[in-house]
């Protein structure tokens, strides 16, 4: 398992939030980023919880980093002014 269950829930909202921010449908939205719509779907009415295989573990990592998610805060960039 690459992703915990409250890291998949995080993924999850970050891909829905980005999908709200984007003005566009669920399917054109996954179409713009090859994502199947289905899975967008799943992600937004969370599906996935009841039904795990829903979305496998290689589109978590997908959708992780398509979002930018980073399991520590350590392991993030800091920019400092010079």
């Amino acid at each position: 398992m690459f992703f915990t269950q409250e890291e998949k829930i995080q993924i999850g909202k970050m891909v829905v939030e980005r999908q709200e921010l984007s003005g566009l449908t669920q399917a054109k939205f996954a179409r713009a980023n090859d994502f199947n719509p289905a899975d967008i779907s799943n992600l937004r009415g969370e599906s996935w919880k009841k039904n795990p295989v829903l979305i496998g573990e290689q589109k978590w990592v997908k959708f992780a980093r398509f979002v930018g998610f980073n399991r520590s805060r350590e392991l993030e960039w800091n920019i400092a002014n010079t």
